[in-house]
């Protein structure tokens, strides 16, 4: 894997960085968002791929639903920085199995008003296996910077 740190300039203005990873064995070529930290995704993190759920606040899902920790607290949807590493909150929360979900969301109080929403996730991103306890099914995924797969997410029942 080749990572890249490239500079964005409009006319003489800075205006951020950007990673970008190629994965050689997979030809994929994947931007990451600025807010990212150095090497993140980790370098074994998998790409994605299969149907997941996540914890929304919305039905259909918004491009809110779908903020990592840092943007979060960029817009000041959350006060503090509550998390393990700036790589996990560079994430986003989803569930192989939608019981897992439920349970979480039943389980923590700020969570328990929230709609469990279902979505393809196949080519956008890298994810990894990061639960809590080792039957959970919960995973960390780093999604693009161009990424759209939250379009293709729906609130199920």
């Amino acid at each position: 894997m080749i990572s890249l740190v490239v500079k964005i300039i409009r006319g003489s203005l800075s205006v951020g960085w950007v990673i970008i990873t190629y994965d050689v064995p997979g030809g994929i070529l994947e931007t990451w968002p600025d807010s990212f930290p150095d090497a993140c995704p980790p370098s074994d993190a998998e790409p994605a791929a299969g149907t997941f759920y996540r914890l929304v606040d919305t039905s259909p899902p918004t491009p809110a639903d779908f903020m990592n920790h840092h943007e979060l607290l960029e817009v000041g949807r959350v006060r503090s920085r509550f998390w393990p590493d700036d790589c996990t909150a560079a994430g986003l929360s989803v569930f192989g199995d939608v019981a897992d979900a439920r349970k979480t969301r039943s389980a923590v109080g700020p969570l328990r008003k929230k709609k469990i929403a279902a979505g393809d996730i196949t080519g956008s991103g890298r994810m990894m296996h990061t639960p809590r306890h080792p039957k959970c099914t919960h995973h960390t995924w780093w999604r693009t910077a161009d990424d759209t797969a939250w379009e293709g997410f729906e609130v199920v029942p």
